[in-house]
């Protein structure tokens, strides 16, 4: 089959009745137009033109086909055309993912700072811990990521958004409710109710444990808050559970407390986004201009004592899981 090149110039050629004329339209010489004519004949084996005097004239052969590439022809221009209608009317859209902390106790917040963005940005929401973000921005099907780096990707950049810190769970009834501190040695051999791997506050933790040496009894590892709650409650054991999910925390059955040291229990999260070349143009403005309004919050918040981030701990087992 010809290319549209080709038949591009038939189409020209035929419309103006004039090769200079097609050429000049096109923006291609004359003699370019001339070869494409004959090349074109070659290929199809029928002859299109025929020489009038010093003009060309179309043959039958060649009036018959005109019609139906000068429909070819005229059904591009109007796609051409319906294109830019659309484009000019579409509501930008973009697909997050959002770590479940987020997605349970901040979504109204990311929301609305979207809306700052674009209020007529169309916003679709992914959840799912740190780790399963993560992948879903690895296979593309996700615009942007807002979790915890728990999987290195050279492929993604991470810009800081957040720190969070991690509070010990205590229900009514165990030695530690009530405590607003606690050390190392008031929890060590206790039963604990972990939040599953992958999360963010999971894997610092893990950091934190290993640092200072403590033994738990993991009982079971939950996503869900909620679960996690019923089942310290149940089995008057300990939870580890991030700052937004411990806010509305009822103080009549349950106590929050800090680490007693030096370092408390922190964990940072990210803007994970792809390399903004990778975008479309309207995601790369939606993205460039998220960016940019959490560069300006980070740079409110810091101040002379920002605290640093903690290093990746070690791949081994700190907990005896209960039978």
């Amino acid at each position: 089959m010809p290319s549209l090149n080709l038949w591009r110039a038939f189409n020209a050629v035929a419309e103006y009745k004039s090769m200079s004329k097609a050429s000049e339209k096109l923006f291609v010489s004359q003699p370019a137009i001339s070869n494409a004519l004959k090349k074109l004949q070659a290929e199809i084996g029928v002859s299109l033109f025929k020489k009038s005097g010093r003009g060309l004239v179309m043959t039958e052969q060649g009036d018959a086909i005109y019609e139906l590439v000068r429909r070819m022809f005229d059904t591009e221009k109007e796609i051409e055309r319906l294109v830019a209608s659309l484009s000019a009317h579409e509501t930008p859209s973009i697909h997050i993912g959002l770590a479940t902390l987020y997605e349970r106790f901040a979504v109204e917040d990311i929301l609305f700072d979207f809306a700052k963005i674009n209020k007529n940005i169309s916003i679709t929401i992914h959840s799912g811990n740190s780790a399963t973000i993560a992948e879903k921005m690895d296979d593309k099907s996700l615009d942007l990521g807002i979790a915890g780096n728990i999987i290195k990707n050279n492929k993604l950049l991470f810009a800081p958004y957040r720190e969070h810190e991690v509070f010990l769970v205590a229900p009514k009834g165990h030695k530690l409710y009530g405590k607003t501190t606690f050390t190392a040695s008031d929890i060590n051999g206790e039963k604990v109710v972990l939040k599953e791997r992958g999360s963010a506050a999971r894997f610092s933790v893990d950091n934190f444990i290993i640092r200072n040496n403590i033994q738990l009894m993991s009982i079971v590892e939950l996503s869900n808050i909620d679960t996690i709650l019923n089942l310290v409650t149940i089995e008057k054991c300990i939870a580890f559970l991030p700052d937004l999910s411990i806010c509305g925390l009822a103080k009549e059955r349950f106590s929050a407390a800090q680490f007693k040291g030096e370092e408390k229990i922190f964990f940072s999260t990210y803007v994970i986004t792809y390399p903004l070349s990778e975008y479309t143009r309207s995601k790369r403005q939606i993205v460039e201009a998220f960016l940019e309004l959490v560069r300006g919050k980070n740079a409110l918040n810091k101040g002379p004592g920002h605290r640093q981030q903690h290093t990746r701990p070690e791949r081994r087992s700190v907990y005896a899981h209960q039978q």
